[in-house]
Formats: structure tokens, C-alpha cells, sequence
């Protein structure tokens, strides 16, 4: 059994996204899928049996708030599932994707506390009477 949990979000922008966060959010979630998957195929094949499962995202379909490199991974990654699920289940391999929510982990909670720090910074720098609300 293989489980592609590889990923990274790096939260960007469209005008702070670059090439370089652009291709290496592709090498880590998208291009990692096709190598791991290629490595173990022939093993599977030969035990005629074998479980392929990719752990993509919601921001496959729809925005998401990491940026549309990530949505391009996610989205990649469950067009791959599918065509490799369309021409493994012959020889008993099967290919699946499963797309959670938002889990608590590193990679969502480290940008999450940055946003919030940020937030609260700004807000405790403002004079007292720009807080208040008319």
C-alpha cells in the first residue's frame, strides 16, 4: 500500500506568488505522486494486488486560501488519481483519492498563528480611537 501524503502550502498571494513557490509546490505535492506511484506499480503488479491512496485537498475544487499553485497540485494530483485508477484496476491496483478538510497540522497552523500575530500587531499599533466603531 502507498498513502501520498507529501505537501507543502505555501501561502502566497497572486502578486507575491513566484515562479520558484510555484514549481516547488508542484515537485513536492504533484510530481512526488507520480514518482512514489511509479516506484511501487511494478511491485503491485506482480502481487496482482496493491492500494494507492493520495491525500489531496478541497482547494482541488474550489479557491481555497492557500493560492492557485496549490489549487493546480490538488487539482493535478486527482486528474493523475484518476487516470491511474482508469489503467491499474486491470491488474488489481487500486487508485484513490481522499480530500479532508482542514487538519491541525504544522503546515495549516504555522501560517495560521503568522496571520494572526500579524493581525494583532497592526491592531495594537492603531491609536486607541481608531478602534472604536461608529
Amino acid at each position: 500500500m502507498l498513502v501520498n501524503n507529501a505537501g507543502i502550502g505555501l501561502v502566497r498571494t497572486v502578486d507575491e506568488l513566484s515562479e520558484e513557490d510555484f514549481d516547488r509546490t508542484i515537485a513536492v505535492n504533484l510530481k512526488s505522486v507520480f514518482l512514489c506511484t511509479q516506484a511501487v506499480v511494478p511491485g503491485m503488479r506482480a502481487r496482482k494486488w496493491g492500494r494507492i491512496v493520495n491525500i489531496s485537498s478541497g482547494a482541488a475544487r474550489g479557491a481555497g486560501g492557500v493560492g492557485p499553485h496549490y489549487n493546480a497540485s490538488k487539482a493535478g494530483m486527482e486528474g493523475m488519481t484518476r487516470g491511474y485508477a482508469a489503467r491499474l484496476v486491470k491488474d488489481g491496483i487500486t487508485v484513490n483519492a481522499v480530500a479532508p478538510s482542514l487538519i491541525e497540522t504544522d503546515m495549516v497552523i504555522g501560517p495560521w498563528h503568522r496571520r494572526r500575530r500579524a493581525s494583532r500587531s497592526a491592531a495594537s499599533a492603531r491609536p486607541r480611537n481608531a478602534r472604536r466603531s461608529s
